[in-house]
């Protein structure tokens, strides 16, 4: 059900049911000023629910982000990935908790609070609400937004016992990942290195053999989609498998050298300088720092366009 059909059909409702209670009663002392009553309840309890509707939308996109934010900020802290990434969002959006422990960034600012609060508002106008979340969906459709599905449950009544009405309604909102730390280089660094993940504008990285887009794209770790790579999601359990919806940067190995951290002689597409996954066939860049290498495995050195600069 739309929302607009929703709202309609609600205040159809009312106003039959309220027609139908004036026109049995026989104590009814004056119709009329019932009926002027029952405009106003319907009058208040339509504003209620546009307001409602408008409000599901804008605390859900609010609450997903911090629980993103939240997840991100518990890797950090504890030194490790989370177990389920879907079970953790769904208990920091919900209970304040990731893992069990209290998240900080949510404490009084999750859905169960949200609905508590919008509770005691429609109370003030004599308006009985009760929202149940039954099930809540995370996943991605592309590689630079987290979408979050919610199937609620809502109880609506006037505490005049003119109406009542229970529907069912999903609320979906898209998060973007832009800005949020990478989980997988604060764990590979030990918390030494942060990633901030920003989409790259470049389409081009090597032209006419110069490698100055390349080193941008390296220096200020920006990145790609890569069907090759973990999406977001996953990079948050650890999972350094591939996606249709993955992300990838190219590793700068100064920032760790920097940090007195060990480095591997390994490609610094980060789904593989992180992972365990077997490279046969690498090279150096001519033009590039001695520690950048591309793989041929998995087509970086072409991805990157570096072919004709490939040292071997």
């Amino acid at each position: 059900m739309n929302r607009k059909g929703f709202i309609f059909s609600f205040v159809i409702g009312i106003l039959v049911i309220a027609t139908f209670y004036m026109a049995s009663s026989e104590n009814m002392p004056n119709i009329k000023e019932k009926q002027l009553v029952v405009e106003e309840r319907v009058s208040t309890m339509n504003r209620f629910i546009k307001n409602l509707d408008k409000d599901l939308d804008r605390a859900a996109y609010i609450i997903s982000f911090r629980s993103l934010i939240g997840m991100t900020q518990f890797i950090s802290e504890n030194a490790s990935y989370l177990d389920n990434t879907s079970l953790r969002f769904e208990e920091a959006f919900m209970n304040e908790t990731i893992m069990q422990k209290t998240s900080k960034l949510m404490e009084n600012s999750t859905f169960t609070n949200w609905t508590q609060k919008i509770t005691q508002e429609a109370e003030k106008s004599n308006i009985i609400l009760n929202i149940s979340a039954n099930n809540i969906d995370i996943f991605q459709n592309d590689p630079w937004h987290v979408q979050v599905r919610i199937n609620l449950t809502l109880f609506i009544a006037d505490n005049l016992n003119i109406a009542s009405w229970k529907i069912n309604r999903q609320v979906s909102t898209n998060v973007s990942i832009s800005e949020l730390e990478d989980p997988v280089y604060t764990i590979n660094s030990f918390g030494n290195v942060i990633s901030t993940i920003r989409a790259t504008n470049f389409t081009d990285f090597v032209i006419n053999n110069d490698t100055t887009n390349l080193q941008l794209e390296v220096n200020n770790s920006y990145y790609k989609a890569s069907a090759n790579a973990p999406s977001f999601l996953m990079r948050l359990q650890g999972n350094m498998g591939n996606s249709s919806q993955g992300i990838e940067s190219l590793v700068n190995i100064k920032r760790f050298q920097d940090q007195g951290l060990s480095i591997k002689n390994r490609t610094v597409a980060d789904y593989l300088y992180f992972s365990n996954r077997t490279i046969t066939n690498q090279t150096k860049i001519s033009k590039m720092p001695s520690w950048f290498i591309l793989d041929h495995d998995f087509g970086n050195v072409e991805a990157y366009n570096a072919t004709k600069l490939a040292l071997n």
